[in-house]
């Protein structure tokens, strides 16, 4: 039996010292995580995008394209938002209500807020602000024929159609509120550009294509929040620029682009956001008017069939961009697996051009919303169109000018190519083409059949229904129709620093910030 000899004194104090510094180790190593972990106060959240062309900041009605509202987000509160898990939960208001009959829908509002001018947030002011947005030519809140305010905290949005959207539509900019007082002493045009709301972060300025700068509102109504003590969203022209930028510490979180991120996910040392719900581009043709080499079902059918959008995703998406054959995404709920669709097939459409009368081609323009990334898509896309006789000329537009041409004076014998924000809800992005009596993309025909089944949706009361009648559109949409040209889904992707913490940027619809964000020192 072997017999374990006695330490001797080298020995010893080897082991003692051994003790003490590995119990050291364990203390520090104990500490870190919960320190790294405990919020902490202060800091400036810095966020890089590209250059957003901006036109209304603080005014949601006049507010243009998903950016506008997304850049004031931190200031403007909604009355409901969703939180990361795609649940639709309450933020300004705290419950709401339908009636048996469907008819109306009652609001009960969140007490014990104010307005970064120090007005009050109630039941009158939230009313204003509902009005004023169904007063303009947006139709997200056209079904709400009538506001009534039952207290001080509570309202009644009585219906005129039952619409299984409408609290949805709330979570974006219908629900954004800002303060009456500014707006009544101020003016519009001022508010504008000088968002005043609710919001953990007080807007300070706007330098268009530079930056926007928000600091703490120290009487936000979670208390103790936010831990930040501001947000600036920085703007650059390049990706490039972005890019070194952020590798070089200067921003907290890079809004990337597919390269981008590709690149910076190769260092592996950076936290990654993607959202589910991302930007949806497709393209339409003028279907609509009559003389119109696009009212022909076939040309369209032609036009699906040349594009090859697996293929242009995967070199321009950098394996983020998932194909679409609908306007749902394969991770939506209204998705139709049952969708044949239009695979890659340059002969069958130069065989139905010519069946259509077209078997030279002919000639047209694409009108899209500028920017690097988008012509790149268009070019994309103008290449395959030319392989099979589409001759498209590019019409790249600044915002401006997209926007009036979208909602407005149309694109005739031309295509356009139509940008949605899509929700958990897919039902959201389709309502403001959709609708009877929309304003946007005049251009592409809606067949009655199919304006009729979408009403069906929405006034579906249990999921189930709703969800069918959704699928069914989607079937409808592409393979009865073929009223659109689906790419893919633009996955929205969030690069951030090690330092920052529970911010949620990029994890729900929208651009959120939560209160709960902070950085490490």
């Amino acid at each position: 039996m072997r017999m374990n000899r006695p330490l001797t004194s080298s020995r010893s104090l080897f082991v003692i010292l051994f003790i003490v510094a590995l119990s050291f180790l364990v203390a520090y190593a104990a500490e870190t995580p919960a320190w790294a972990q405990t919020p902490q106060y202060g800091g400036i959240l810095r966020i890089g995008y590209r250059t957003q062309n901006l036109i209304s900041l603080g005014y949601p009605p006049t507010m243009s394209g998903a950016q506008d509202g997304y850049q004031s987000e931190v200031c403007l509160d909604t009355l409901f938002h969703y939180d990361e898990k795609m649940n639709l939960v309450p933020r300004l208001a705290m419950d709401w209500k339908v009636s048996p009959d469907a008819k109306s829908i009652t609001i009960t509002l969140r007490q014990g807020v104010t307005f970064h001018d120090g007005s009050d947030f109630n039941a009158e002011v939230a009313k204003w602000n509902l009005e004023n947005y169904i007063r303009s030519p947006k139709p997200e809140l056209k079904t709400v024929k009538s506001i009534e305010i039952i207290d001080k905290y509570t309202l009644q949005l009585n219906l005129s159609a039952y619409d299984s959207l409408l609290i949805d539509m709330l979570a974006s900019d219908p629900g954004r509120m800002i303060s009456k007082k500014a707006y009544e002493t101020k003016g519009q045009a001022w508010c504008e550009k000088n968002p005043v709301g609710t919001g953990p972060f007080k807007f300070i300025r706007w330098e268009k294509d530079v930056l926007t700068k928000y600091e703490k509102f120290e009487q936000y109504w979670e208390k103790g929040k936010p831990y930040l003590a501001g947000v600036e969203m920085i703007f650059f022209a390049d990706d490039t620029t972005a890019m070194m930028s952020f590798k070089n510490g200067e921003i907290d979180i890079l809004y990337a682009s597919a390269r981008s991120a590709k690149d910076l996910a190769a260092e592996g040392k950076y936290q990654f956001s993607f959202l589910p719900f991302g930007q949806q581009p497709f393209l339409a043709g003028d279907s609509l008017h009559p003389n119109s080499p696009f009212s022909n079902i076939k040309v369209r059918q032609a036009m699906s069939y040349a594009i090859d959008n697996a293929a242009i995703s995967q070199a321009l998406g950098y394996g983020y961009w998932v194909p679409l054959n609908q306007w749902a995404s394969p991770k939506s709920p209204a998705y139709n697996p049952n969708v044949v669709g239009y695979p890659y097939n340059p002969e069958k459409a130069k065989k139905l051009l010519a069946e259509a009368g077209y078997p030279n081609g002919f000639d047209t323009k694409i009108y899209y919303l500028v920017s690097d990334a988008s012509t790149a898509q268009m070019t994309a896309v103008q290449g395959y169109l030319t392989e099979v006789g589409i001759k498209a000329q590019l019409e790249p537009l600044q915002r401006a000018k997209y926007h009036l041409a979208a909602t407005e004076g149309g694109w005739k014998n031309g295509i356009c190519g139509v940008l949605t924000f899509a929700r958990p809800d897919i039902l959201f992005s389709m309502k403001p083409i959709i609708t009877r009596g929309s304003v946007k993309y005049p251009s592409m025909h809606r067949p009655p059949e199919y304006e009729e089944l979408f009403v069906q949706a929405l006034k579906a009361t249990d999921v189930k229904t709703k969800k069918a009648r959704t699928q069914e559109l989607m079937k409808m949409g592409t393979d009865q129709y073929c009223m659109a040209h689906w790419l893919w889904v633009q996955t929205d992707i969030m690069v951030k620093q090690p330092r920052v913490h529970n911010d949620l940027f990029g994890e729900v619809p929208g651009w959120y910030i939560s209160p709960d964000a902070w950085l490490s020192k």
